[in-house]
């Protein structure tokens, strides 16, 4: 009997409806890839000159390296206790920064719901117990069988345990065993008190609604999704504190050459203001030397601006990156050791809208949003289906005099055969309102992120047309910005040349003064066309970690990986590291 009922249990489970391989997250991709087949003829189609009417690039004219400033740099950073790189800033951002932090939380914390999902198919123990007392009148002899007595009083003692299991398939199987001792006033009772023992189990299964793989491993799917999403979102806002750090690290290169830049302009200037001052009796005109001493004074206000830059500068970074060592030493003075790529990058808008298409947080955000948004509908469709249950149900039972609990419990499997019953259940509301408006919802919310993805890939592509053009842009700035500086740098020699020269023969005595004015203007020229040239040079790798970023391979550019680990607690955490770290060191992260 029992092979026959566990038999029924099976077919009945096999009989389900939408059964099959629940939807896992890897089964996408071609999903995903057939969504922007589109938008790959789109890139096919983007504007390129073919390779034989493509100019070989302009190459730099000047070494940076043999500039002044650079030289000024590299002194400081040999001199500095505290020289800094962007890969060291990166790497110890990883470590300490609390915004890093938080973000990588965010998955930890979405993952737990995979756990929490699948906890509803866990086995569940459970147990009740307690005392019943009855005490009613009665209208019907027959009841106790004594014409004298007019109520009817029972006692009952019990516990009640056993098992509860819910399977993939919505079905629900319970197993419980039943002990009681019964005691009442019927003369028809007997034995009396008894003892009574109930093995049970039922199992009931959904046909319709609530049944099925697919509808019942939603939850656990739809969490795997959020995870996914939560993923995505830590890799973005990963990558935008990078970027924020390599900003205000190239913000405070060029603040840090700005300073030196007024300070050199400002010995220029005196030297010059020196040279009129002592001709002020030849030819040298008061308003000329006023004009100098205004230069100096003017230079000297924005020394005091560009020093405050610097210090708002290394703040910022210090900011961003929240190392211990900045507090613990009182970090005043951060010497940058990276320089500016100088070299042109070969950009082509083509691969890099491929790159973006593959590689970015945020698309493949908007992405699995839709596959939940589908998720969700397909549960809702089946929410509108009726409910029909079928169960089986096999017991046993056994009975014993007075307190004879063993007894009862021994009679059970030996007394007789067992009982057993099937049936089912049947719920079909008419109107359905509640599941149809959600299924229309869900609906909706379909079309909406379908239009939100489509929306973000062309949101995308205007991202990488503008970066490759930027870095272009940028490059082509610096190479222009060059023969500017290069144009008043052989302006300043030049005249200094001249007056040398001239003062050496003592040729031009009455228009010394005049030329010490052309040269005091040309040092202007020169001062400014320097700090463009290294404003456009940042612009240009600031350009390029930009396009990095919206090609979304900016971590794999830094060599950046993420890991799950435990920390000090024993909580699961993610960890970004650098590739080139030895794991087998953690003391060295925090350096």
């Amino acid at each position: 009997m029992i092979k026959i009922v566990i038999s029924l249990c099976l077919l009945i489970t096999s009989c389900t409806p939408y059964w099959g391989k629940a939807e896992k997250i890897d089964t996408i991709v071609n999903d995903r890839k057939e969504m922007l087949t589109d938008y790959s003829a789109q890139i096919e189609n983007l504007e390129s000159k073919p390779k034989e009417q493509k100019k070989e690039v302009e190459k730099p004219q000047i070494d940076v390296r043999t500039m002044e400033w650079f030289q000024n740099l590299v002194e400081e950073s040999k001199g500095s206790k505290n020289p800094v790189s962007l890969e060291d800033l990166y790497l110890t951002s990883l470590v300490n920064s609390k915004q890093i932090q938080v973000f990588a939380d965010i998955p930890i914390i979405r993952k737990t719901g995979i756990q929490e999902a699948e906890g509803r198919f866990n086995l569940t123990g459970f147990a009740d117990g307690g005392y019943n007392r009855v005490n009613e009148a009665v209208g019907n002899d027959l009841k106790i069988g004594d014409d004298n007595v007019d109520r009817f009083i029972e006692d009952e003692t019990f516990i009640e345990f056993g098992l509860r299991k819910i399977f993939i398939t919505g079905g629900e199987a319970v197993l419980t065993q039943k002990l009681s001792r019964l005691q009442n006033n019927s003369e028809f009772f007997d034995p009396s008190p008894q003892s009574l023992a109930t093995l049970t189990f039922r199992f009931t299964q959904p046909l319709l609604k609530g049944g099925g793989v697919t509808y019942n491993e939603s939850a656990i799917v739809l969490a795997q999704l959020d995870t996914e999403i939560a993923q995505n979102e830590f890799k973005r806002q990963l990558e935008a504190h990078f970027l924020e750090i390599s900003a205000a690290y190239w913000d405070l290169y060029l603040s840090k050459i700005n300073f030196f830049m007024r300070k050199k302009m400002i010995n220029n200037i005196q030297a010059i203001n020196t040279e009129m001052t002592q001709r002020s009796n030849i030819d040298a005109l008061r308003s000329q030397i006023y004009h100098t001493e205004a230069a100096i004074a003017f230079h000297r206000t924005q020394l005091i601006r560009a020093e405050v830059a610097v210090r708002n500068a290394q703040d910022r970074l210090m900011s961003l990156v929240s190392s211990p060592k900045f507090r613990e030493y009182g970090i005043e003075e951060l010497a940058p050791l990276d320089h500016p790529l100088t070299e042109w990058v070969d950009v082509d808008v083509k691969e890099s809208a491929k790159l973006a298409l593959k590689n970015r947080p945020e698309l493949e955000q908007a992405f699995l949003q839709l596959r939940s948004a589908k998720v969700r509908l397909n549960m809702t469709k089946n929410e509108l289906l009726p409910i029909f249950d079928v169960f089986a149900e096999i017991g046993l039972s056994g009975i014993a005099d007075d307190v004879d609990i063993p007894g009862a419990w021994e009679d059970e499997f030996t007394g007789g055969e067992p009982g057993f019953r099937v049936g089912f259940h049947l719920e079909f509301p008419f109107a359905n309102d509640t599941a149809r408006a959600r299924k229309l919802r869900r609906e909706i919310e379909k079309r909406q992120l379908r239009h939100q993805f489509e929306s973000s890939v062309e949101s995308i592509l205007l991202e990488i047309k503008v970066s490759v053009r930027e870095v272009k842009s940028a490059y082509q700035e610096f190479l222009s910005s060059q023969k500017a500086f290069i144009a008043a740098k052989n302006e300043v020699e030049s005249l200094q040349s001249r007056f040398k020269f001239d003062t050496l023969l003592g040729e031009n005595p009455g228009g010394v003064s005049a030329f010490l004015q052309i040269m005091l203007q040309a040092q202007n020229v020169y001062a400014d066309s320097q700090l463009a040239l290294v404003k456009n040079l940042v612009n240009y790798n600031l350009a390029i970690t930009r396009l990095k970023k919206a090609e979304g391979t900016f971590l794999s550019y830094k060599n950046v990986e993420i890991n799950e680990i435990k920390d000090a607690d024993n909580l699961p955490m993610l960890r970004a590291r650098v590739k080139a770290i030895d794991e087998a060191t953690p003391e060295n992260w925090k350096k």
